[in-house]
């Protein structure tokens, strides 16, 4: 909504994407190895991939949004996403690994994983979609994409916030 891009272009977009993450994927790889801060590696990756996130999907859905900007400003709100989400994600499936070596605990951790990873997004679709969009009209319009956009971006800081507290006791310099 907003930019005047095709359905078809926005999918030749994403397709583009993953392309690119055959770059960015090894590109962060090499900086995921090089990061050590007296605060850690995972949390300094974390809150950075998440505030990379943060920064694309405000411009792609609320800054940026119904502004009168095209192809170029979706595209380069739509990379700043995803090296976030790269950041993100690379950092976040490495948690498992750092934080047991027990070959018993580690599937617990990834029972947790896969259950919250699909209860979060089932219950941000029941939110979304059963009380914020009737309050926007019942439409897919701005107002609709900027309180989605907020609510998520929201959750989504909380989780990370959780996660930091959780790893802080394993995201030590002598871990990392």
């Amino acid at each position: 909504i907003g930019y005047g891009i095709t359905t078809a272009t926005v999918g030749i977009i994403l397709m583009l994407a993953r392309i690119l993450d055959g770059f960015t994927d090894p590109l962060l790889a090499f900086v995921y190895d090089r990061v050590n801060t007296r605060f850690g590696k995972l949390r300094v990756l974390l809150i950075s991939g998440y505030l990379i996130e943060a920064v694309g999907l405000l411009c792609m859905f609320n800054l940026c949004s119904s502004k009168g900007f095209g192809l170029p400003v979706f595209a380069l709100t739509y990379i700043i996403y995803i090296i976030g989400y790269t950041v993100t994600n690379m950092t976040a499936q490495t948690l498992p690994a750092i934080m047991t070596n027990d070959p018993r605990q580690r599937p617990t951790i990834g029972v947790w994983t896969t259950a919250l990873n699909y209860a979060v997004p089932m219950g941000m679709s029941m939110l979304i979609y059963t009380v914020i969009l009737p309050k926007c009209g019942g439409t897919y319009n701005q107002a609709f994409l900027t309180a989605a956009c907020n609510i998520t971006l929201i959750v989504a800081a909380i989780g990370t916030l959780l996660v930091c507290l959780g790893v802080s006791s394993f995201d030590t310099v002598s871990y990392t």
